[in-house]
């Protein structure tokens, strides 16, 4: 009795730790944002994280051997093969494509693609496990990363007004001119909302419900549009399960109402004498979201061109894959924003194996949406790295694999694999 009181007391440690390590990544786009404010002093945190990963890989595979935290799940351990399988590949090209376009670009991808990666499907499991065994605690971490992501939007936002008199978030600096990536920071508040949402005792429907909102409105001064759309998307999975009563027919009068202003900012064309009467902010808003719906964004016409390279590569490189192959024949950053980059990156295997965990995960994930502790958020929290990194995304962006993680990591096993 000791021995098992003692290996759980190991394993509940194991989890509590990379969950907060799992926290403290989602709250790196809030350190960045003061670095690139330059309140705080540019430091490697990059090295700190990969240190920590390392420790958080060699405890799992240490627990999962010895037994004392065997993998919940078939699915979790297919996730976990296939990131191996990759983190393979990558391994193998590191050393031509690091011939080719020099250290900094490569190490910058892999920071993503292997640190990221295996950090955010190691802290999604842990955290998993910690909302299901220490449920108040981790609650406690999410909501303290909620808050300081959204305070520094709020800063942002105050900075921006102050500068420009523009109610969003301030994403250049004015005296270095560097850009800000804001896409980072919005993936992390919805995630961490998600997740609230999900998993809070909370006894006011309404708390939910404004919490809901709160993270919309954060999001909209962040300019992170994929992130507010997906995120519109999917908080209903969450408030449907949880809606009881009158509260379900508001929920439906709400969302349909959203949903109309969304259409109705997709065929609007206003006019520039409809425009100069709104206020500046407004007006911006409006231009940019309509940009977005209308197809004459400027960063929706760099990725059309980009999609077209991408199928060219993807026809050189469908069977084997070619890591980091849009950075060698046309720089950085020049890949296809879906997951069709994950096919060029790796190759026809791994991302025939990457599409059965999804629609595995997916279908799981809503049978048990009302039966396991954590379906909701499962669902929510699946849907929203799966069609982000579908849409809008490539095979860099690395929340992708926390969904997996934390789905895998909390859905209740099959009977066939408690019984295996």
């Amino acid at each position: 009795m000791t021995g098992l009181e003692g290996g759980f007391r190991l394993t509940r440690s194991y989890g509590s730790w990379v969950a907060g390590l799992a926290c403290l990544f989602l709250a790196v786009p809030a350190i960045g944002y003061f670095v690139f404010l330059e309140v705080l002093p540019r430091f490697e945190l990059g090295l700190l994280l990969g240190l920590l990963t390392a420790i958080a890989f060699v405890s799992r595979c240490a627990l999962a051997l010895t037994g004392l935290f065997p993998l919940r799940t078939f699915l979790l351990g297919l996730a976990y093969v296939l990131l191996a399988w990759v983190s393979v590949l990558q391994l193998i090209w590191f050393p031509s494509v690091l011939a080719e376009i020099g250290r900094t670009p490569v190490m910058g991808t892999l920071g993503a693609t292997l640190i990221g990666s295996w950090l955010l499907l190691l802290g999604g499991e842990a955290l998993a496990f910690a909302l299901l065994h220490r449920p108040v605690v981790a609650r406690r971490w999410l909501f303290t990363v909620w808050l300081v992501l959204a305070a520094t939007i709020l800063v942002g936002v105050l900075r921006a007004f102050h500068l420009h008199g523009q109610f969003f978030l301030l994403f250049q600096n004015p005296s270095t001119r560097e850009l800000y990536n804001y896409l980072a920071l919005g993936d992390s508040l919805v995630l961490v909302s998600l997740l609230l949402l999900g998993t809070a005792r909370h006894r006011r429907y309404v708390v939910a419900v404004g919490l809901s909102i709160g993270t919309a409105v954060l999001l909209l001064v962040t300019y992170s549009r994929a992130s507010l759309l997906v995120f519109l998307l999917v908080v209903p999975v969450i408030l449907w399960n949880r809606a009881r009563g009158r509260w379900r027919h508001g929920l439906i009068l709400v969302y349909a109402a959203t949903l109309a202003l969304v259409l109705l900012a997709a065929v609007w064309q206003p006019g520039t004498d409809v425009l100069g009467r709104l206020p500046g902010s407004l007006a911006r808003l409006v231009e940019r979201y309509q940009a977005f719906f209308a197809g004459t964004d400027a960063s929706q016409q760099v990725r059309a061109a980009l999609q077209e390279q991408g199928f060219v590569d993807l026809g050189r490189h469908w069977l084997l894959g070619s890591f980091m192959a849009e950075a060698v024949e046309a720089g950085p950053g020049s890949y296809m924003h879906n997951w069709l980059s994950f096919w060029v990156a790796y190759g026809i295997g791994p991302f025939a194996l990457s599409i059965w965990l999804a629609v595995s995960a997916v279908a799981r994930s809503w049978r048990c949406r009302r039966d396991a502790l954590l379906g909701s958020s499962c669902l929510a929290v699946l849907l929203f790295t799966l069609l982000n990194v579908a849409l809008f995304r490539s095979y860099i962006w690395p929340f992708v694999w926390f969904g997996m993680g934390f789905v895998a990591g909390s859905l209740p096993p099959l009977t066939r694999e408690v019984r295996a």
